[in-house]
């Protein structure tokens, strides 16, 4: 068995289903481009899930306030939905599993307007352990110091980030922690990994975690290949030392 490989084709997959789609376009339809890209996405996401799970486009709304539009609402269909039409619904914040952004390409400009939306967006599930996240297709760089620090600022509340999860290209991989990976003692702080075209599916392996109560965690060999992915990290940065 060959799970390296076997998660590496995910990533394939997305890939070759993003570029089949700019192909067949110009550039005076990248706003459908980015549409559709977020449609493939919620179709290899749609894939993995339990049944009681629904993959959509569409809103928060807590009875006072609702967000903007989410790219991708991950939510539990055993509560009821204020509206659905499609594949937009409107939700309240109980029923919410997990918020993305989809996004085709960021940079380091890109990354403030990108993050303090899902802050906004995240505010109105602070009560619920959400998995909130940004899978951008494409990151313009290679890694630098910069770009953890960059991250740290803008989701930093407190000492602590509602954000959890960063895909930036196939390789670069940012997860915010509480426990240290290491030693399990409480924490703030993110830490960033060249995962090679495993990023993508680190980011929807962990979004299956949080949806599943740990039960990814549990069998973790067959849903993480890496023995250990903190031998590929390349920074960390807490955010209480920031606050």
């Amino acid at each position: 068995m060959d799970l390296i490989n076997y998660y590496k084709s995910i990533g394939e997959e997305i890939c070759s289903a993003k570029n089949r789609i700019r192909f067949l376009m110009n550039e005076t339809h990248f706003p459908t481009d980015g549409e559709l890209k977020e449609s493939v996405l919620r179709h290899v996401i749609r894939r993995y899930t339990p049944e009681h799970i629904k993959i959509a486009r569409g809103f928060i709304h807590n009875g006072e306030e609702c967000s903007s539009q989410v790219d991708i609402l991950v939510y539990d269909s055993r509560y009821p939905v204020l509206f659905k039409e499609g594949d937009l619904v409107f939700v309240t914040p109980d029923s919410v599993r997990a918020v993305i952004e989809a996004k085709t390409r960021q940079n380091i400009t890109d990354l403030r307007e990108t993050l303090l939306t899902l802050n906004r967006i995240a505010e109105l599930v602070t009560d619920i352990n959400c998995f909130i996240g940004l899978f951008s297709y494409e990151y313009e760089r290679e890694y630098s110091r910069n770009l953890i620090e960059r991250v740290s600022e803008i989701t930093n509340v407190g000492g602590r980030s509602y954000i959890n999860h960063l895909v930036l290209g196939k390789n670069l991989f940012m997860k915010y922690w509480t426990n240290d990976p290491i030693t399990n003692e409480e924490c703030s702080k993110w830490h960033i990994y060249k995962l090679k075209d495993l990023s993508y599916a680190y980011f929807i392996n962990n979004l299956l975690d949080y949806i599943s109560n740990g039960a990814v965690s549990i069998n973790h060999r067959a849903w993480f290949p890496l023995d250990s992915k903190e031998r590929f990290k390349l920074d960390e940065i807490s955010l209480e030392e920031r606050a």
